[in-house]
């Protein structure tokens, strides 16, 4: 009989919140196109005006466990034991 994987993760949740948003809004933040930031306090209203704003956005549980569960759901098939006594 296999053995099934127990696996724990543990860490501090991060979100991503993911937008495509018009150059004039990188602008009034003072954003580089294309890339990631961390939330700082001049930064806050960002997220409300993207919630508002964008409907397409995308928001998604992230971080480096999340994704090591992930990545590991998706390589390890498990697959039921059959008895072919």
């Amino acid at each position: 009989m296999r053995n099934a994987i127990k696996l724990l993760a543990q860490e501090h949740p991060i979100v991503d919140l993911i937008a495509e948003v018009p150059s004039s809004f990188l602008q009034r933040y003072g954003l580089p196109a294309n890339s990631t930031v961390h939330p700082t306090p001049k930064l806050m209203p960002i997220y409300s005006e993207i919630m508002t704003r964008f409907p397409q956005r995308s928001v998604r549980a992230a971080g480096s466990a999340m994704n090591s569960l992930r990545a590991t759901q998706v390589h390890t098939c498990v697959y039921p034991h059959t008895d072919s006594s």
